[in-house]
């Protein structure tokens, strides 16, 4: 397998590189960060679809974007649970309607999504919970449980 980065790859990181130079830095707050990142098309790259607002490139370039993005010490990221967890699952599992509905506002950074997982006497250990979600006859959800707390959530 070749691990070499082509002439390609070398202008997408000139790009990449470019384009964090210019923009780190002056966006001010996290969740700021997050909407200049979607008007740059930065976020899901990953996804392996264009689209929904972003860009879709492989894995060779997003591991480029990975080390220009940690070169520049760019800011810590609030958007990867939607990015990262949410997106992909509605790629392989959700409607059209749904991906149409959701992955636009979490690629343009104006929505982000949070986990809820840590219950009393679980902790975060995902066999013991006990939160449960039940059909309704109206087809929506009735969940009982508690949770304590709840990641990047205010």
């Amino acid at each position: 397998m070749e691990f070499g980065c082509t002439s390609e790859d070398e202008a997408f990181r000139a790009e990449v590189r470019g384009w964090l130079a210019e923009h780190v830095g002056g966006a001010g707050d996290r969740r700021t960060w997050e909407r200049v990142l979607g008007r740059g098309g930065w976020i899901g790259i990953g996804w392996g679809v264009e689209g929904y607002g972003n860009r879709a490139v492989g894995l060779g370039r997003q591991v480029v974007w990975a080390e220009e993005y940690a070169r520049a010490r760019a800011p810590a990221r609030s958007g990867h649970i939607g990015e990262k967890l949410l997106a992909p699952t509605l790629i392989a599992h959700g409607s059209e309607e749904q991906r149409n509905r959701f992955l636009p506002p979490i690629a343009s950074g104006d929505e982000l999504w949070c986990q809820g997982y840590s219950e009393p006497g679980a902790g975060s250990d995902l066999a013991g919970i006990r939160t449960q979600a039940v059909r309704e006859a109206d087809g929506g959800y009735r969940i009982s449980g508690q949770k304590i707390w709840t990641s990047l959530a205010h």
